[in-house]
């Protein structure tokens, strides 16, 4: 008899001829499969699987263990009529028995043989929106008198964005100067699915743990995770454990908690803590017969190490920059970098660089480790040759955090020789420097800091203590410290105390002194669209007597302007400040605030406009009315939500969704259309040829397919006239007639009924 490879989940009998073959096995000649309920763990699973039973001993078939959730190799299959099975007990992990009726076979299965379940912590990236082709000019435009000197500057940063990157040019002109001085030009491609930008022009060399950035001109090219902040870039802390049951899992830890659901098996969870540095989680596994078991972890997190396999790179090339700010195309000498860094393990990351010019060659690498739970050292040396000498450099920095403390500790030497490209300064000493620092959470009682740094160069050194307290006393945030400075010259000891009272609303008190000044503020703090805000201060100084200080902040749709006076010491200043930016789009030229990282153009079609909104905060331009609103201040590459107040729209305007989530690139222009769109509701009174209204309940369908119904006295309600649509009424008996909307309707169509005639369609057979 023909074999069945698989069963249905019924109770049918199944005859097949059996024999177990090798000598593994052992059996006798004729045992005949048969069908019982599997109970794996305690949990019935609903469906038979295919057992034969040789007096004591249990095989099952290996096809039905795959299909329980079974997944480990075994050893010890025995083969019938062509077919694996296991003898139970010949795994360990693995045992089982029929219950006394011998309908059930009861299964008890170490996890170690289940599947493996590893959840990832949640990266909820934003697809970034097209970018629409913009032109934009950011302008900063600063005027001071003082005394009777004058002093005005303007910085523009011209650019233009699109699908194909952005380029732009900034300038600076000063009153003091007859030429304008260029600052920087720059293309710049974004690749955000591969964390990759691309620079030509003035940029930034890449800094690293021992040396600094340096501004140059010619092309970077590297990785750059800000294009992709959703993604967790650092290793998490792994919690893992074991179920027989379907369970559920509980994540606890003193900032939030989460729950997760699990089959039987084993687990892991990637957890991500809500601060990084030391913590502790608590995981609580209940299962469905009520069991319940508690382990804790204690973990140390930190954003400075990269997950195992991920690395970043930085490739650079050009000529560096000179007399930045003063000169517009003063290049010094070319060179080359080029830096890698890459996690290694849960707890290392390595990383390493090498620059070089006609002057200075340098490399160096560093290593970051996680010491689990207690902190993170980071350990870095470099070396460098070239006019200076030789020279090397090393440090040492440890740290660590927790939710009630926090340490960190730093060591550096540098040789005299030591240099690095960009670095022009031709005579240096030997220079050490040590700096601690820390902080202490006092709960109710406030917060203790202090930190500690000292310098020694050549035979000069300096070192600054310092220690502060700050606390709330009911609505009032207090805060104490005290300085030491000492030098070759002496020693300077300072201490200060300050509070700050709320007042709502945005308005604050607060009150600053120290031993040779004192102070009081009021301000009221400019809202993030449209509004006013002002500042008043007033004073004492030792040295120039009472001060006082005026200062206002105007933001509006155009961008912002910031007027501020002052008296001190008999001398009068005033200044005045305005920002903001002119953006081309869409064929028109708009006044906005300054565009920062990334905008967005808002269109809400109709004739009404209404406020648009950022993160829930109104900003400065309504859309709607026939133009278009541009709204700056978005944050590149994250999700950004822009809402409009759909009560601002009249009764004859149609909206989709009041809120839209956007992802523009850096520096780039995305479209947010809400898809509103004017409509004309009306009420039709229907009336055959005679001039009698149609009775109640007929179905009438309009162009769009929408099928509604007559009311009393013939009245329908369409929710947007169409001028000389159609409209098709089923009467009784099958017969039908149509309406011919006039080519307008009356204004008040909504308060008196549109009387319309419904012509009777001539009958056509197989109609």
């Amino acid at each position: 008899m023909a074999r069945r490879s698989r069963y249905r989940p019924a109770w049918t009998a199944f005859a097949v001829a059996a024999c177990l073959c090798g000598t593994a096995a052992e059996a006798q000649q004729g045992e005949t499969p048969m069908p019982v309920g599997i109970v794996l763990n305690g949990r019935d699973l609903q469906r038979p699987g295919l057992v034969v039973v040789d007096g004591e001993r249990i095989f099952v078939r290996v096809s039905d263990l795959r299909e329980w959730g079974i997944v480990t190799a075994f050893r010890t299959e025995v083969q019938l009529e062509g077919e694996s099975y296991l003898e139970i007990g010949s795994e360990q992990g693995i045992s089982g028995r029929l219950d006394p009726d011998g309908a059930n076979l009861l299964l008890d299965v170490d996890p170690a043989h289940l599947p493996e379940t590893r959840i990832g912590a949640s990266e909820r990236a934003v697809p970034v929106a097209e970018a629409v082709p913009v032109a934009f000019i950011d302008y900063e435009l600063h005027f001071t008198r003082q005394k009777r000197d004058n002093f005005a500057s303007a910085v523009v940063d011209a650019g233009v964005s699109g699908p194909w990157g952005v380029a732009g040019t900034s300038a600076l002109a000063e009153s003091t100067r007859s030429s304008v001085t260029r600052l920087d030009s720059t293309f710049v491609r974004d690749f955000p699915e591969q964390n990759q930008r691309l620079s030509v022009g003035d940029t930034f060399t890449r800094g690293s743990a021992w040396s600094q950035s340096a501004r140059f001109g010619g092309i970077r090219f590297g990785t750059d995770f800000s294009l992709d902040p959703a993604r967790i870039t650092y290793p998490l802390p792994s919690v893992s454990g074991s179920a027989l049951l379907p369970s559920t899992v509980e994540l606890a830890s003193r900032a939030a908690s989460q729950s997760l659901a699990v089959e039987p098996g084993r687990f892991a969870f990637d957890y991500r803590p809500r601060f990084t540095g030391a913590g502790e989680v608590t995981m609580i596994v209940r299962d469905i017969a009520g069991n319940e078991r508690t382990v804790s972890r204690s973990f140390y997190s930190s954003t400075a190490l990269l997950r195992p396999g991920l690395s970043e790179f930085s490739l650079e090339a050009g000529a560096l920059r000179q007399d930045y700010g003063y000169r517009s195309f003063a290049y010094g000498e070319a060179f080359a970098a080029a830096s890698y860094r890459r996690g290694l393990t849960p707890v290392l990351t390595l990383e390493g660089r090498a620059e070089g010019s006609g002057r200075t060659r340098m490399a160096g690498g560093a290593a970051t480790l996680v010491i689990q739970p207690i902190g993170e050292m980071r350990l870095s040396a470099a070396a460098s040759q070239g006019d200076a000498g030789h020279g090397r450099l090393y440090q040492v920095q440890f740290q660590r955090l927790t939710p009630g403390y926090s340490i960190t500790a730093s060591y550096r030497a540098a040789d005299a020789g030591f240099r690095q490209v960009g670095d022009n300064v031709r005579e240096r000493e030997a220079r050490r420097e040590l700096a601690v620092s820390g902080s202490l959470v006092l709960g109710r009682l406030g917060g203790l800091n202090a930190s500690y740094l000292r310098i020694v160069e050549g035979r000069r050194h300096q070192s600054i203590s310092s220690v502060g307290y700050s606390t709330n006393v009911g609505r009032v945030f207090l805060s104490l410290g005290a300085q030491r400075f000492d030098s070759d010259d002496g020693t300077v000891t300072s201490g200060f105390a300050s509070l700050t009272l709320p007042l709502g609303q945005g308005r604050h008190v607060g009150f600053y002194a120290d031993q040779e000044s004192a102070a009081a503020t009021y301000e009221k703090a400019a809202p993030s669209g449209r509004g006013l805000g002002y500042r008043a201060a007033g004073g004492y100084e030792d040295d120039r007597g009472v001060w006082v200080e005026g200062a206002a902040t105007l933001r509006a749709a155009a961008g912002q302007l910031d007027i501020a006076a002052a008296r001190r010491g008999g001398d009068i200043m005033a200044r005045l400040e305005a920002r903001g930016a002119l953006v081309v789009t869409g064929g028109g030229l708009v006044a906005t605030p300054s565009v920062d990282n990334a905008l967005a153009v808002v269109e809400v079609p109709g004739s009404s406009a209404v406020d648009v909104m950022l993160e829930n905060q109104p900003i400065a331009r309504r859309a709607g009315g026939g133009r278009l609103a541009v709204v700056t201040g978005l944050q590149p590459y994250v999700a950004n939500r822009i809402s409009i107040d759909p009560s601002e729209l009249p009764i004859s305007g149609e909206l989709g969704a009041a809120e839209q989530v956007v992802a523009p690139g850096w520096r780039q222009a995305a479209r947010v259309s809400f898809g509103s769109r004017e409509v004309h509701p009306v009420r039709l009174r229907l009336v055959d040829e005679g001039g009698s209204p149609l009775p109640p309940g007929l179905v009438v369908t309009g162009g769009e397919g929408d099928a509604i119904f007559t009311g009393y006295d013939g009245e329908v309600f369409l929710a947007d006239y169409q001028a000389r649509a159609i409209l098709t009424v089923e009467r009784a008996g099958g017969s039908r007639c149509r309406v011919l909307l006039p080519s307008s309707a009356p204004a008040d169509a909504l308060a008196t009924p549109l009387a319309v005639t419904c012509t009777a369609v001539p009958w056509k057979t197989g109609q």
